[in-house]
This record gives C-alpha cells, structure tokens and sequence, in this order.
C-alpha cells in the first residue's frame, strides 16, 4: 500500500492553504465542511492575513508549521500554486490535493503550469491528486474527512467511489441521503496529472476497508 496515498485517505495531519476568512469562497466551505465532519487529526489553516479561520489557529506561513504534515490541501490562485508546491515540497511533503484550477483544462498556458508543478513534485518524491478536482473525504471514524465543499455529512460505508469530474462528485454525494449506498472513500482526481483512477484502483485493491470499488 503506498504511504503517499494512504496518507490522502488517512491523514494524521493536514496543512490547509489558501484557507480563507471570507464566507462561501472555496477556501472557508472546504476548511468548515472539515470542521463540521469532525476531522480527528490535526490540522493547520495557512492564510498569510488572518490569525485564525473558523476557531482554528491561521499560520501565515506553511514555513511557520514546525510538526510533521502528512496531507497538504491546496486551494490559493493559480499564480501562487507553483510557489506553494515548492514550498510543501521543502517541508517534505509527500501527499497534495491540488484544487485550484486554470491549468491544462483552459488552455496551452495553464498545461505549461501544470507540467512544471508535476516535474516539481516527482522530483520530490510526492504524489498529487488533481489540479482542478474538489477533494478527498474519508468516512470511517478513526479518520473522520470531508475535505470537498460540499456540505454533506456522508455516513461511513464499504464502497469507493473516485470521480474525474467534481460537479460530478458533489452530485453523487448530494443524492446519498436519498440512497442506502454509503462510501468509506470518496474522491475527484480532476486534471489527472500524477495520480489516476489507476492508481486508486490498486490503493483500494489492497485496503481492506474498501469492499465495492467504483468509478465515473
């Protein structure tokens, strides 16, 4: 089972940037969606003009967070999103969720971007899920995740479910309540840049957790 990708499943910690003070922005619904599932680990917001986001303690920098970060959840411009991987990348950061969008999916310059953010992050030995996806959640109760913007509160389940398209997605999970079906794992992989559904196939073979496995 490969630790970058656990650690996206079942992160201990998790460094959020581009959180945001402004309500109904995707940096506030994704960091409020977290805090209202009862995320179990820890968890660092980074906005470098708040010094707090939700109750939670803002650092202004990812430089300023001393622990170990096993998940980063990147949502700032796409002008910063270089910067912020190469800073992630020098705190040793092996797992990223890159939400942010504009890259290949709007044209030859964004592709010229998000080629250079995925040599980043291969040099670096990380995996990235994304960019352009609307992120990960995890229901099981140890783990306790919703890290999407979509303000559901899933019940734990046996299936897997991993979506390239995010409207998609948050679809499929706003119709849940009508269903008996119930994930464990969730997820949008977006642009597909590093990890695909090829990768997600093999992590959910070997988890145990994971009973049904299924793909849009």
């Amino acid at each position: 089972m490969e630790q970058a990708i656990k650690n996206i499943f079942y992160p201990k910690s998790i460094c959020v940037v581009g959180a945001s003070t402004k309500e109904k922005s995707i940096g506030y619904e994704l960091l409020k969606s977290i805090k209202l599932y009862g995320y179990k680990g820890k968890l660092f917001p980074v906005n470098p003009k708040a010094d707090s986001v939700l109750g939670y303690k803002c650092y202004h920098s990812i430089g300023e967070i001393a622990e170990p970060i096993e998940l980063a959840i990147v949502m700032v411009p796409k002008i910063f999103a270089e910067q912020t991987i190469d800073e992630l990348l020098s705190k040793k950061v092996t797992s990223i969720i890159l939400i942010t969008a504009g890259f290949k999916e709007v044209g030859k310059e964004g592709e010229e971007i998000e080629k250079r953010i995925l040599e980043k992050v291969k040099n670096g030995n990380a995996r990235l899920v994304g960019p352009n996806c609307m992120g990960v959640i995890s229901t099981f109760s140890d783990v306790s995740l919703n890290a999407t913007f979509v303000a559901e509160k899933p019940e734990i389940g046996e299936t897997g479910f991993c979506s390239q398209s995010g409207a998609i997605a948050a679809a499929v999970l706003n119709s849940l309540r009508e269903t008996n079906i119930r994930f464990g794992h969730m997820i949008s992989i977006g642009n597909k840049a590093d990890i695909s559904e090829n990768d997600i196939l093999k992590f959910w073979n070997e988890d145990e957790r994971i009973k049904t496995i299924t793909f849009y």
